[in-house]
């Protein structure tokens, strides 16, 4: 009787343990954040593609295990990796690299944009372009009657490629909006030698600004500004002729957005979202610091891979 009344307790025991014991489900693809210990690995790898990405270069050995440091004491914040961004972006201080991160982002910035807008022509490559147009003008100088008329286009003309060329110190002293720069890569003799003729120009220049073609209407009125110098509509404005064509796509809201995709396609390799433009575009807009997007960007977990 008492070894039967202990089996029946220890049966009631094992009954009890079990339906208190919850149940374990399993959610796959729930990989818990690394926050509180990235493997070094990871914050090497996010060390090195931002400095690639910003300063076109590897981090040297000390710079990679300084910045993994403080990346590891902080757990890789968001704060910290902002602050790494922001000191490739703008710290003076000199470097034996690279004078200062700032020249060195300065720099690679400026080739970047380059590569967008002219094949990343060398500053070779825009010095065979310069050295013709000067000949040109002691020739015409030297004559017994100056043609002003021709004069004038020919010096505008060296002009627009001496501000090609000076581009990079305005973009380091942060004296060159956005606008100014995208009018600088559109208008020179390198973009009119890749992209010959009204044609190959109006319909260029609405990809490399918007990475779109212009729709039928804004071609023929885009066309006529440029290759009549005739008054057109165009995107909401009106103007005459190829400066103001050129006027009018690089203050648009539109060409704005177009800073943004360059900036995801260059640093995700993907479009942005209609999210993200609508976060970024306004106050790309009203600030006009392309740094600001590059920030929110880099400091990312998709950029990071966290």
């Amino acid at each position: 009787m008492r070894h039967y009344s202990a089996m029946l307790l220890a049966a009631l025991v094992v009954i009890l343990v079990s339906a208190c014991q919850k149940e374990t489900k399993v959610i796959e693809d729930n990989r818990p954040p690394y926050y509180l210990q990235i493997p070094n690995l990871l914050l090497e790898n996010y060390i090195n593609r931002t400095f690639i990405d910003l300063l076109g270069r590897e981090p040297l050995d000390l710079e990679l295990e300084e910045e993994t440091q403080l990346l590891k004491t902080t757990n890789a914040s968001e704060e910290s990796r902002l602050t790494l961004i922001r000191k490739l972006q703008t710290d003076t201080a000199f470097i034996a690299e690279d004078s200062s991160y700032k020249r060195a982002y300065s720099n690679w910035f400026y080739e970047s944009v380059k590569a967008r807008f002219i094949e990343g022509a060398s500053r070779s490559e825009i010095g065979q372009f310069i050295g013709p147009i000067q000949a040109s003008i002691a020739v015409i100088l030297a004559a017994d009657s100056i043609d002003y008329e021709n004069y004038y286009a020919t010096v505008a003309s060296l002009q627009r490629l001496l501000d090609l060329v000076s581009a990079e110190y305005g973009i380091f002293g942060d004296s060159l909006s956005l606008p100014a720069l995208t009018k600088i890569m559109l208008d020179n003799q390198i973009y009119d030698e890749i992209n010959m003729g009204s044609f190959n120009f109006v319909n260029a220049s609405f990809d490399n600004c918007f990475y779109r073609f212009p729709s039928q209407s804004e071609f023929d009125n885009g066309y006529e500004m440029v290759e009549e110098g005739q008054y057109g509509d165009l995107l909401g404005e009106n103007s005459y002729g190829k400066e103001g064509y050129l006027n009018i796509l690089i203050n648009s809201l539109e060409c704005y957005q177009g800073w943004v995709v360059w900036c995801y396609r260059r640093l995700l390799q993907r479009d942005p979202t209609s999210e993200e433009i609508n976060l970024l575009l306004e106050p790309l807009y009203l600030s006009g610091d392309i740094k600001e997007i590059e920030e929110h960007i880099i400091k990312s977990d998709e950029y990071a891979g966290f």
